[in-house]
């Protein structure tokens, strides 16, 4: 049962995330920049942390052959050996194709993947939150544990599949990407709180981890070794706020003389990122 130490503890922690992150992201290049990531988080987290135990309850009583099924792809698609023979295979045909872009696009994704794995596998020892099991007690820790059993935070499976959904959103900036990459990633989770290998908040965070890491890597990678883009665009990359995670449909059209640059790639407002597009010879005519 959850007690008002609990309570205050969930409260204090999504409060320190919330501060953390928009501290960070303005001090330290942590992405996404936009608050409203950070709160959105903090407030989703504390409450998965609020309804752990009985949402574990809610779904050890709902099992089904189709729940079964869509867990057993979750998982599968979650799974580590997996998502890099998929990134390695999608590299190579690039590659071959003569795609350079996507290819480019990637090993950023690999990067950030990479470095939220880094992040797993800190922080499962370090944190040591049991898994789910008959006592359905949410709230027992020991920290620096090298048994598999205090291993629940965060879901391997959950922070893989967002930051690859990441990735593919902030690479392409297409809503209908982010869609698909969104569902599968929550199908993943769910199937981890599902097959009673993690609590509902594990995979919440883990979810914000892959995320923040992928943005962050992907940011920071753009910094570094920036595209070359076409004439008049110069090589100024996007600052990741919460739109490069969320891209919508829809947004202000690209100006006359401007397709195929930077601005008429992106399906977001524009000038909430980069500013005005460069002007051309046909707008001061």
């Amino acid at each position: 049962m959850i007690g008002s130490a609990s309570i205050r503890a969930v409260a204090a922690s999504a409060a320190l995330l919330v501060l953390l992150g928009t501290r960070a992201g303005a001090q330290s290049g942590l992405q996404p920049e936009g608050t409203r990531f950070w709160v959105t988080a903090g407030g989703a987290i504390a409450a998965a942390a609020l309804l752990d135990e009985s949402a574990r309850t809610f779904w050890l009583d709902r099992h089904s052959s189709f729940a079964s099924s869509l867990a057993d792809a979750g998982n599968f698609v979650g799974t580590g050996r997996n998502i890099i023979a998929g990134l390695a295979v999608t590299y190579v045909v690039a590659r071959i194709t003569h795609h350079r872009r996507t290819a480019n696009a990637v090993l950023r994704i690999s990067a950030g993947y990479a470095v939220s794995n880094v992040i797993v596998g800190v922080l499962k020892p370090v944190v040591g939150r049991h898994r789910p099991d008959s006592t359905n007690d949410a709230w027992r820790f020991k920290p620096f544990s090298t048994e598999g059993e205090w291993h629940s935070f965060p879901s391997s499976h959950a922070v893989h599949a967002f930051s690859i959904a990441a990735g593919a959103a902030i690479a392409t900036r297409r809503s209908w990407v982010a869609a698909l990459g969104y569902s599968a990633a929550t199908v993943v989770a769910w199937s981890r709180v599902y097959d009673d290998q993690h609590w509902t908040s594990d995979v919440t965070t883990s979810a914000v981890i892959g995320m923040s890491a992928v943005a962050t890597t992907m940011g920071w990678l753009d910094r570094r070794w920036p595209e070359k883009r076409e004439p008049g665009t110069g090589n100024r990359e996007p600052r990741l706020h919460d739109e490069s995670l969320f891209p919508v449909p829809g947004g202000r059209a690209p100006r006359r003389g401007a397709s195929g640059s930077l601005y008429s790639r992106f399906a977001i407002p524009y000038s909430r990122v980069l500013g005005p597009p460069p002007a051309t010879p046909a707008d001061s005519s």
